[in-house]
């Protein structure tokens, strides 16, 4: 009997001792993850505060910029957009050609003939297809004058020969890659077109009508979308009689610079 309980002693401290293993790693782990929880919180809460301070900052520089903008014009803070917050967005071209007409008048200088003055009008015409593609024609009325070194090789019987255009009329094609604009003293701004042109015609002289070949590049800068300031660099190059006898020929590269005006129609009815 005695033997009896002593063994139901013995299977109760085993029985406690087990039941002491389980209980207490399960409170640790308990206390351990409470201590985790802890700590995310804490993140959170660092990262909400920090979220907050971001935000005044942005809010603050946007009120920084917005007075600027009212003190200096918007163009003058640009640069002080906030990334991905502002954004300036680039416009489609201010002048709009595609099926439209182009009339201009223009003063043409020769800038490159040592022995003569060269100065007329020309008229273009040009009809675009699209935005980058147009034809060109093309008519120069020129009045050459001989300069005074010319007077006064003359005058020691040396003679200038020389061919020189008195008018010019033919075609072109025209190829419009590039626009854009451009601000003057950081107030008006200039919307721009630049323009390449490749094309052939007449060149009449004093003693022949001589085949060309015409090259030049160009810039137009819109004040609406029917009129524009025409700035234009042409080539002209032919080869032609330098007397009457023909026993002397000239081969010209002649330069010539025209400013003016260029209307353009029918009316855009889009942007």
């Amino acid at each position: 009997m005695i033997y009896h309980k002593n063994n139901i002693w013995c299977l109760n401290l085993i029985l406690t001792s087990i039941c002491m293993m389980f209980i207490f790693p399960i409170q640790g782990f308990s206390q351990s993850g409470f201590d985790s929880k802890d700590d995310v919180e804490a993140l959170y809460d660092r990262i909400d505060k920090e979220g907050e301070q971001r935000k005044q900052k942005i809010k603050k520089r946007k009120k920084i910029i917005r007075r600027k903008s009212r003190r200096k014009g918007k163009l003058a803070v640009l640069s002080d957009l906030e990334p991905f917050s502002d954004i300036a967005v680039v416009q489609r071209r201010f002048l709009p050609t595609s099926g439209r007409y182009e009339l201009s008048s223009l003063l043409a200088v020769g800038m490159n003939n040592p022995f003569f003055n060269n100065v007329g009008l020309a008229f273009k015409g040009s009809y675009f297809f699209n935005t980058h593609y147009a034809v060109e024609v093309d008519y120069f009325a020129l009045s050459p004058t001989k300069k005074s070194i010319s007077k006064g090789l003359e005058d020691q019987t040396i003679n200038t020969f020389g061919a020189f255009s008195n008018t010019y009329y033919g075609g072109s094609f025209k190829w419009t890659p590039f626009y854009g604009k451009t601000a003057l003293l950081n107030k008006t701004i200039f919307h721009y077109d630049t323009y390449f042109i490749i094309g052939a015609g007449i060149t009449n002289t004093d003693f022949e009508d001589a085949f060309t070949l015409t090259f030049g590049a160009g810039q137009t800068y819109a004040f609406n979308k029917s009129m524009a300031l025409k700035v234009d660099l042409s080539m002209h190059n032919y080869t032609a009689k330098a007397n009457q006898a023909g026993t002397i020929t000239a081969s010209q590269n002649d330069i010539f610079l025209s400013i003016g005006a260029s209307f353009y129609f029918p009316e855009a009815t889009y942007r």
